[in-house]
């Protein structure tokens, strides 16, 4: 045991479901407690919901989780019809997620996603999560060197952050 104290790692990453027993073996060897997964969204992919409630379905006493939004209304211009933000927020409540991820404020996804936090796009959720004091991870910007290509840290512009402690599976969307 690393501490007397339960360690809780308050916010990981899952890009693979083939990666779950592998996180929890990371946890294990590490002596953490619990694990709190927040999914993120990608170009290639809407976020990495169905990978967290998986994480949470087989491991229901080792991690929390954290989904995210999926915009592809925005994305298709209407073309694709999802719930709304509010609506989304309820089925990840009903489906037992313990918060929701907020990524749309890291300086890539602001850019990516194109809208305002403060536009009327995200009213509704807003007050629904005030309304119900819902947990939120929120990523709301990056470190000043992030900002300029110039002076990002290889490990953060290259994805060697990656290759810390254990490589995990790069996945392949289908």
């Amino acid at each position: 045991m690393i501490s007397k104290y339960p360690i809780v790692d308050s916010h990981v990453h899952l890009r693979c479901a083939e990666d779950i027993d592998d996180l929890a073996n990371i946890a294990d060897y590490l002596g953490i407690e619990r694990m709190s997964i927040a999914s993120v969204l990608y170009s290639d992919q809407i976020n990495e919901n169905p990978e967290v409630f998986e994480a949470k379905s087989r491991y229901p006493n080792r991690f929390y989780i954290f989904p995210g939004l999926d915009h592809s209304t925005h994305f298709s211009n209407g073309r694709i019809e999802t719930p709304s933000l509010t609506q989304q927020l309820e089925l990840m409540i009903d489906m037992g997620a313990d918060g929701l991820k907020l990524i749309e404020t890291k300086p890539s996804k602001r850019k990516q996603i194109d809208i305002p936090m403060d536009s009327g796009y995200y009213d509704d959720l807003f007050a629904r999560l005030e309304g119900t004091g819902f947990p939120v991870i929120w990523h709301v910007g990056d470190p000043g060197e992030f900002w300029d290509p110039k002076t990002t840290p290889s490990w953060a512009a290259d994805g060697g952050m990656t290759r810390v402690i254990f490589r995990l599976r790069t996945c392949t969307v289908k």
